[in-house]
């Protein structure tokens, strides 16, 4: 696992960028985060390793992509 930490202090938002091979947590995975004034973490965006992307999500399940909140689109083709 590697974390990018832009703020060393808990108290200010910051970035964190973790990526895992760690199966007990989604398996290989890229996740994409913040904390908010305390040192709890928030998850925001997950890639997983089999391609399902999770917003606002960090389960998409067996879905390709997962969004937990409101989408706006120009456009949506549907197959």
């Amino acid at each position: 696992m590697a974390r990018y930490n832009v703020s060393g202090n808990p108290n200010v938002s910051e970035l964190r960028v973790n990526i895992g091979d760690d199966p007990t947590h989604f398996g290989d995975k890229l996740v994409v985060g913040v904390t908010e004034g305390s040192e709890t973490w928030h998850p925001r965006f997950i890639i997983q390793g089999d391609g399902g992307v999770g917003i606002g999500t960090v389960d998409p399940g067996t879905w390709k992509l997962a969004v937990n909140g409101n989408i706006r689109a120009k456009e949506i083709k549907v197959e």
